[in-house]
């Protein structure tokens, strides 16, 4: 966990680190635990140019797809209560629809298969899927889930969470950590 003291440092650090994970050709899975923290976040990306998947309440009719493919390459997916979703983020994207989509682009499905295995491995050279949590939950089950979507099954990955003592839970739990930020005379930027 990387902890600041205002939720805007929060959302540069988090612009940042996505910025250098696509670059990397890394796919990106943050999650949100509301809707208007999802939406804030995608405002962030619209104005910094980063194309990206949000999946929250308004938009889950798309959300099997939507997680299915955010394991491709460069990838960007916000989502609001990730835990759950009973679906594989699988790197490279989703064998079965990548082929098809291959194929369906002309290639046969010998091409299209060794094309996903190209997308896939690329992915995994470039060091897999990065989780990246806005906020803890109130339930350290449901974090543990967000954390579980990378590192699957031998896959590299990896999971940071990026706190602000204007968090909820930091605002209700957080008083010590309050006064020995203050203590430590910090000033404005993060820890």
């Amino acid at each position: 966990d990387l902890l600041f003291e205002k939720k805007q440092y929060v959302y540069e650090m988090i612009l940042e680190d996505v910025k250098s994970k696509i670059t990397k050709g890394r796919p990106v899975l943050i999650g949100t635990l509301d809707v208007a923290a999802s939406e804030e976040l995608s405002n962030i990306f619209k104005t910094n140019g980063i194309n990206h998947n949000i999946l929250n309440a308004k938009n889950h009719a798309q959300e099997a797809n939507i997680v299915a493919q955010a394991g491709k390459a460069s990838m960007v997916t916000i989502a609001t209560s990730m835990a759950g979703r009973g679906t594989d983020i699988i790197l490279g994207g989703n064998q079965d629809i990548e082929i098809a989509r291959h194929m369906s682009q002309g290639m046969s499905k010998e091409e299209a298969i060794r094309t996903w295995e190209e997308q896939h491995q690329r992915v995994v050279e470039a060091g897999g899927l990065h989780i990246i949590g806005l906020e803890r939950n109130d339930s350290r089950r449901l974090d543990n889930q967000l954390i579980g979507r990378a590192g699957r099954q031998g896959d590299p990955g990896s999971t940071i969470f990026y706190l602000s003592l204007e968090d909820r839970l930091l605002k209700i739990f957080g008083e010590p950590i309050k006064m020995f930020w203050r203590s430590m005379n910090v000033g404005t930027s993060g820890v």
